[in-house]
């Protein structure tokens, strides 16, 4: 079971204090988060070294996702059904960065020019005079690749986004996608 007869914290209990200030459509999918967590027996758990953890219910075709190892399950933790996932890709996470270079251009020529008519202080004074010229450039760095789930399923739809998923979780999400092909 989703780890039952635990102590609410905090977070929890404000939850379940504010139930009845929730919509219809929140009212629905706390009702059916919270029908699954009574039935979810984990059957296996696909985890790393530090990544993200999904966690398996194979008897009753249900899962949930954990950010890590330590994270804590709530009494609102979403839990799925192997139906409802339709899709599940890989997304580049790139950020654009500005690089300023900044360069001195001319300096040589101005050494040999201020050496020639004043000397070793000239070719000091004529190099330090070279043009400085500074661009700016917008590149975009690979920072690494995210998972990105989709779940269909009307108040359960949505989508969850894994920044580090754990081995095995691409593979799981296909062999959900195809079981929901063959239906």
């Amino acid at each position: 079971m989703a780890q039952k007869n635990k102590k609410l914290n905090k977070i929890e209990l404000n939850y379940l204090k504010n139930l009845d200030n929730l919509t219809l459509e929140q009212k629905n999918r706390h009702d059916i988060i919270t029908a699954r967590h009574e039935i979810f027996n984990e059957t296996r758990r696909l985890k790393g070294k530090k990544t993200e953890v999904l966690v398996i219910d194979d008897d009753n075709k249900l899962f949930y996702h954990l950010m890590d190892e330590k994270a804590d399950f709530l009494i609102f933790t979403p839990i799925h059904t192997f139906s409802e996932v339709i899709s599940c890709e890989y997304k580049s996470l790139v950020e654009q960065k500005q690089i300023v270079d900044t360069q001195k251009k001319g300096g040589v020529g101005r050494a040999v020019v201020g050496g020639a008519l004043f000397g070793v202080a000239g070719a000091i004074v004529g190099a330090s005079t070279a043009k400085t010229e500074t661009t700016v450039k917008n590149v975009d760095v690979f920072k690494g690749l995210e998972l990105q789930v989709q779940y269909g399923g009307g108040v359960m739809g949505g989508n969850d986004v894994f920044r580090n998923p754990p081995p095995g979780a691409v593979e799981f999400f296909k062999t959900c996608i195809a079981m929901n092909s063959e239906a």
